[in-house]
């Protein structure tokens, strides 16, 4: 079983990277990789980053999981309350009719494997995960 995460261009949006290589800064990914062949050492866990080339990130990220054979795709998601209530707006500003995804919530509705998408809610909150068959499954950890 190959499970991955893939972070989003530059080191923010939809992956959840740290930003730029200060000194003694911590790499999430690399730390939760670590995380995971300690709690399942049998499992091939990857991390993937790629530099975006013109293409959404959506599209970059179904392009790789199909490519690497991911069977699991575990995305960070951040949405602010008045974009989980009003939806995203559209290039242009208009709304025109049906809500925007983003790129969390389109990988969920259009990747051939299972994705879960991942939000923190606030300081010792726990997380709400969601996936295309639970919505606002809240765990507490």
């Amino acid at each position: 079983m190959n499970q991955g995460g893939a972070g989003g261009a530059g080191g923010g949006g939809g992956g959840g990277g740290t930003g730029g290589g200060g000194g003694g800064e911590v790499d999430f990914l690399e730390e939760m990789k670590k995380a995971c062949k300690i709690a399942h050492p049998k499992l091939d866990v990857r991390t993937v980053r790629v530099e975006l080339e013109g293409r959404d990130k959506a599209t970059m990220i179904m392009a790789q999981t199909k490519a690497l054979g991911i069977d699991l795709l575990v995305i960070g998601q951040r949405r602010s309350l008045s974009t989980a209530i009003l939806g995203y707006r559209r290039a242009g500003g208009a709304m025109k009719g049906a809500k925007m995804l983003d790129t969390a919530e389109y990988l969920i509705e259009n990747s051939k494997c299972t994705c879960v998408a991942v939000q923190r809610k606030g300081q010792n909150a726990g997380y709400l995960l969601n996936t295309k068959t639970h919505r606002n499954f809240w765990l507490l950890a």
